[in-house]
């Protein structure tokens, strides 16, 4: 789709390339010598009538829309002269965009060169300068012999992107851009040819990650046609214009998307939350079986040990039986010396009984006498407990 504009006049002067880096090596060239005409005609992007722009009049305009996604797309413009001899790029394929790599793409198991997606690219930011020379090779592929004969930063470039994105409303406060250009000469299909390649980059830091996209144009052409090619580049960049009903349908897209992620996130919360919670309910479950166990077992070994101590108490009382038995056939009672709790038989028919510290004497004395030798003997007596460790 097409329509005429007003016709430009493209003058001539030294080709840029051919400049030294100094002063007059700005986008404005003063004092030109006319030298023809070009009349342009505008352009509307095919496929979504996302954007427009004026190209020359009778050249060949490519310019799809690239859509990665359902709210991510790239505008590429391809625009050749009839002789094919000067070929003018804005937005080379593949799309730039790139995620720092930080602690989260560590986690994630994303590498530098990994894709999250497919679309998006996990590398360390570049500046402009760096960044146009790592991807000029991929701009001039068809040419050999390649020089880069000047570069310069562009703050205008990156003046001109900062006040597109505002006017457009996609500015995000606390981007940084960057602007550089470069010169550079090879030998092309149709013999030796200049260029010029301009790159910015804008990295835009938030909470968790840091995402910077570059963004291109560049012009391949005879030496003597060089500027015609640099005003035809600069006359596409201009002139372009975002469709303002596609733009809001993006938002709207992009909105929707937004909201459909945050459901899906709230469904996943709430679901991990429901497991998590069916999680603490089992615990709380096995650890109530597990505590009734342990009474259980508790209580069991309770009775078990009340069994014991009972069984033990008959033994005992069974085994004074027996020795009070066996003390009445053999006319003896037992005694014990209460300061080493050894067991004594002796004959019956005393009321006390006392031993020497070295334990080869017992006395028996009757009920009205006291310990003959307080000093030398210990009183003995004829009941032990052994559970409290004291006479009865």
């Amino acid at each position: 789709m097409s329509q005429m504009v007003p016709v430009l006049r493209i003058v001539y002067k030294p080709p840029l390339l051919q400049q030294t880096l100094d002063t007059s090596m700005t986008p404005h060239h003063p004092n030109p010598e006319p030298s023809g005409v070009l009349r342009f005609r505008r352009y509307i992007e095919p496929h979504e009538q996302a954007y427009a722009f004026d190209a020359p009049d009778g050249w060949n305009v490519a310019a799809p829309l690239i859509r990665l996604s359902s709210t991510i797309t790239r505008m590429w413009k391809v625009v050749t002269s009839p002789d094919q001899q000067v070929y003018v790029v804005s937005g080379l394929p593949p799309q730039y965009l790139f995620m720092e790599p930080n602690q989260m793409t560590m986690m994630m198991g994303l590498r530098e060169g990994g894709t999250t997606d497919g679309v998006t690219y996990v590398a360390r930011y570049q500046d402009a300068r760096t960044f146009a020379g790592h991807n000029v090779q991929a701009f001039t592929h068809g040419c050999r012999n390649l020089s880069i004969t000047g570069e310069r930063a562009r703050p205008d470039e990156a003046q001109r992107l900062e006040h597109k994105a505002r006017r457009e409303g996609d500015w995000v406060n606390g981007a940084q851009i960057d602007a550089a250009e470069l010169a550079f000469t090879c030998e092309g299909p149709y013999g030796p040819a200049a260029g010029g390649f301009i790159a910015a980059t804008i990295r835009i830091a938030m909470p968790g990650v840091t995402t910077w996209v570059g963004e291109v144009r560049g012009f391949i052409a005879p030496p003597d046609r060089a500027n015609e090619a640099y005003r035809v580049m600069e006359h596409i960049t201009l002139t372009h214009q975002t469709n303002p009903h596609w733009k809001a349908r993006q938002r709207q897209a992009h909105q929707a998307k937004m909201q459909a992620s945050q459901q899906a996130h709230q469904q996943r919360m709430a679901q991990n939350q429901a497991m998590f919670n069916a999680h603490q309910q089992r615990m709380a479950q096995n650890q109530a079986a597990f505590d009734a166990t342990q009474r259980s077992f508790a209580d069991e070994r309770a009775a078990f040990d009340a069994g014991v101590q009972s069984w033990q108490q008959q033994q005992r009382v069974q085994g004074q039986l027996n020795d009070q038995f066996t003390g009445y056939l053999r006319d003896e009672t037992r005694v014990w010396d209460t300061s080493t709790g050894q067991s004594y038989d002796v004959p019956v028919g005393s009321d006390h009984y006392y031993i020497d510290d070295t334990g080869s004497t017992i006395l028996g004395t009757p009920d009205y006498m006291d310990n003959p030798d307080p000093v030398r003997f210990n009183r003995m007596y004829e009941g032990y407990d052994f559970d409290d460790n004291t006479p009865k």
